[in-house]
């Protein structure tokens, strides 16, 4: 296997293989994994993405968890490509099937900031989708409607239409816990209308019946839901392993709600249900489900000892619960922190790259672009000259700047230097750049349509200088003047900067031979 394999060949290779049989993609990122020679981190961390998910679609959710937060949190130290973003994804998915719901969201914002952040609209609905689940899970139905109907807003216009019923359906049993029941028949027509042309109808069309008996009931209209009820216990949807998840979820739906409509043997038939599914597949949730129905059933049937019983098991239920929303709000803090001290340490890193280019660019004394910016920019020069009709190139020099520092000392000259950097800089743009060339001389780059307008900005900035408030430490008032040479090419033609630069350095020397304050240009 090629050592240099990069992203986009794994990915490549990945999509071949999987078109023939997803297996083989999945076994091709095993083996990519496993090469320790693969000299691009990214190309590891894309394949370790893909044998998480193939780890995930097993149910084996603790190493699929594991292998991903091998680096998934330093991810900001590599370019950024798009699988960080369905990694959090994943992450979300399987704190979801672990039941830990706090953890499920949190990984499922940093997977939505993260989209946001570099503008990953197509993930949108599959991570609004998936935020949907856990709340819906802790009973935060506003925050889970709120996520299916932004899920439904980002769902694309070539999309898959069972997709769409999938989220309209949801919306639909969301509104109904909600006690929303117009709208939520609203939607469940809304969906019939959506799947009536489709020749494979979604799997999830078999609670439809159940949801809108619901809706009816709450509205206090007829409907048979004992027979409805009898009906999907003996669906044959519960032969399907992957139903399994949902048809949990709708059988303590609907045991709490043949118990309201007093329907007491039907709603026995579905705790055993429930309980069957616990037992196949244990969870804390489902165990307090069971608790609290059968603590109902004891108060309703007067059941001294029954209700004792299920006061036990509901209080050592509740110290589990406790304990597991303890043990994720602590790895929530954790994982927070990690996430803050990363971004920290990734800003001053960037911050201080940033720095360091600035200062070695600036003038520390002027605050002009420095001398090695203006080697930079030599080559640039050419497309500077494209944006005027005219390039000049200029050379400034402050009279008798010997004597200042002769005269007041160096540090009235440093000050100088210092005020009168800043006056030019006030001139610099995008057209007229700016460098301090060495000691008291100023280098000025600028393209120009008019060349009518030279020779009068530089007496503009003759005068300027000399309006600047030079004093020494007793008040004693400073001049300041200047000479300045410059030469003017037409823009197409500029020569090297050599050439130019020494035709400048001629019309200064001139400028200062015929004395003090003088303006020479040379075209």
């Amino acid at each position: 296997m090629d050592p240099n394999l990069t992203p986009e060949g794994f990915q490549k290779e990945f999509n071949r293989l999987s078109a023939v049989n997803p297996q083989e993609g999945y076994s091709y990122a095993k083996t990519v994994l496993a090469r320790k020679r693969i000299k691009n981190p990214q190309t590891r961390q894309l394949a370790a993405y893909y044998e998480a998910m193939d780890l995930f679609y097993q149910a084996r959710y603790p190493e699929a968890e594991a292998l991903l937060k091998t680096f998934l949190f330093s991810y900001e130290k590599y370019p950024f490509k798009p699988f960080y973003v369905d990694c959090f994804i994943i992450l979300a998915a399987l704190m979801f099937f672990k039941k830990r719901y706090y953890l499920s969201i949190f990984f499922g914002q940093q997977a939505l900031a993260l989209a946001e952040e570099k503008k990953l609209p197509d993930r949108y609905s599959t991570i609004y989708s998936n935020l949907a689940a856990p709340y819906r899970e802790i009973k935060d139905y506003d925050h889970c409607l709120l996520c299916l109907n932004r899920a439904l807003n980002y769902v694309g216009d070539e999309a898959d239409p069972a997709l769409k019923a999938s989220l309209i359906y949801n919306q639909a049993a969301i509104l109904l816990t909600m006690g929303r029941y117009l709208e939520s028949r609203e939607r469940l027509e809304a969906l019939e209308a959506l799947i009536a042309p489709l020749p494979v109808k979604p799997p999830f069309l078999n609670f439809l019946p159940l949801c809108k008996a619901e809706v009816a009931l709450a509205l206090h209209e007829e409907s048979n839901l004992h027979k409805l009820a009898l009906d999907f216990l003996h669906s044959p949807l519960r032969s399907d392993p992957e139903a399994t998840s949902f048809l949990l979820e709708d059988d303590e739906d609907l045991y709490l709600l043949l118990v309201k409509s007093g329907l007491y043997e039907d709603a026995k038939l579905y705790l055993a249900s429930i309980q069957k599914a616990e037992e196949a597949a244990p969870s804390l949730a489902t165990e307090l489900f069971i608790a609290k129905a059968e603590q109902a059933e004891a108060l309703r049937t007067k059941d001294g000892e029954g209700l004792a019983k299920a006061n036990a098991a509901l209080a050592k239920l509740y110290e589990a619960q406790q304990e597991s929303y303890t043990k994720d709000f602590a790895e929530i803090t954790k994982l927070h922190f990690d996430f803050v001290r990363m971004e920290s340490a990734y800003q001053k890193v960037t911050k201080r790259a940033s720095r360091y280019k600035e200062e070695s660019d600036t003038d520390a004394l002027t605050g002009l672009m420095s001398r090695r910016a203006l080697e930079k920019e030599k080559a640039r020069v050419p497309l500077l000259a494209k944006k005027g009709k005219y390039l000049v190139l200029a050379l400034l020099d402050y009279d008798h700047f010997k004597s200042i520092n002769d005269n007041y000392g160096y540090q009235v000259g440093d000050l100088a230097l210092r005020l009168g950097g800043q006056f030019f800089k006030g001139y610099g743009s995008v057209t007229r750049r700016i460098f301090r060339y060495g000691g008291d001389e100023v280098v000025f780059l600028w393209s120009v349509d008019s060349f009518e307008a030279i020779a009068p900005f530089f007496k503009e900035i003759q005068a300027g200088l000399a309006a600047v408030d030079l004093r020494t430490s007793n008040g004693t008032k400073v001049p300041l003047s200047c000479c300045i040479g410059y030469t003017v090419y037409p823009s197409e033609a500029y020569p090297e900067f050599p050439v130019a630069l020494k035709k400048a350095n001629e019309a200064i020397h001139e400028a200062k031979t015929s004395g003090r304050g003088n303006i020479v240009g040379k075209d």
